[in-house]
């Protein structure tokens, strides 16, 4: 069974609200920055918003 048919309704509306959030800057890391050494935040947060936008992202859960 494809996985888009598992995901409810409620659920992928959701995602979008959640991804269109992230996109506008209204979430925001609160947390405190990975302390590891050579740890690129930058580079993470837009690795993350990257993925968001990709087709895989997309696919799982949104239907096309």
């Amino acid at each position: 069974m494809l996985l888009s048919k598992l995901v409810s309704k409620d659920v992928k509306k959701s995602a979008e609200q959640f991804v269109d959030r992230i996109q506008r800057g209204i979430y925001k890391k609160d947390t405190s920055p990975n302390t590891s050494a050579g740890y690129q935040e930058n580079e993470a947060l837009e690795s993350g918003k990257e993925f968001v936008r990709s087709k895989s992202f997309q696919k799982l859960f949104f239907k096309h």
